[in-house]
């Protein structure tokens, strides 16, 4: 997933390409504000939670990536569907 929370290219179709389930190896990350896992990579500018409309790509590290739970990971500007 990429920092928006959704499906980044077509990573998700590497799981097709498998023999078996027992190909994929699931790793559990934690989120770094609760510390529950947390599958969501929370994108980050001047240590604030990066906009929704920030470009989907970005080169970094530590400095601009942490880990967030679905209850902590905040993204400003995030279209809201009814």
């Amino acid at each position: 997933l990429n920092f928006r929370g959704e499906p980044f290219g077509s990573t998700l179709n590497l799981i097709g390409l498998c023999d078996s389930i027992n190909d994929v190896q699931k790793l559990t990350s934690y989120c770094s504000s609760c510390g529950a896992p947390g599958p969501l990579p929370q994108r980050t500018i001047d240590g604030k939670p990066a906009p929704y409309t920030d470009e989907e790509t970005l080169v970094g590290g530590k400095e601009s990536y942490g880990i967030a739970c679905h209850k902590c990971h905040i993204l400003p500007g995030k279209p809201i569907y009814d």
